[in-house]
């Protein structure tokens, strides 16, 4: 299922000594979805975390999931380096990321700010 193998990815990035991972889950009921959407959702995170390890140079990453009534927010922060969206619109890592969650029907936002690290959310229907 999806929330173990966040929790497994989440522990083996940690135990690399690289960074810390929490990973917050709120509503585990809500988390009823269909295996395709459960992959897309684990490969969004996956692809994140990736990109931190990469390019943040983050000492902390927290990743949520919370589940509504009607939608699964994931936000995904991290206290590194930071970027400028307005010029760097990212790689194949951030265009991932993008069209797995509008495979959702989801809508994303990115959040950074040079030297204050990112935010990355997305909110899709469940």
């Amino acid at each position: 299922g999806l929330i173990p193998a966040l929790n497994e990815h989440t522990y083996k990035v940690t135990n690399t000594g690289l960074v810390k991972v929490f990973l917050h889950v709120k509503k585990k009921k809500k988390f009823v979805l269909e295996k395709q959407s459960q992959f897309n959702i684990y490969r969004i995170v996956q692809e994140a975390v990736n990109n931190i390890l990469k390019h943040a140079a983050a000492s902390e990453i927290n990743i949520q999931v919370l589940g509504q009534n009607d939608h699964i927010t994931i936000m995904i922060e991290d206290d590194g380096k930071g970027f400028n969206p307005e010029t760097n619109k990212g790689g194949r890592g951030l265009k991932n990321i993008v069209t797995r969650s509008l495979w959702l029907k989801g809508n994303i936002n990115i959040d950074s700010t040079p030297g204050k690290g990112t935010t990355i959310t997305t909110e899709f229907p469940i």
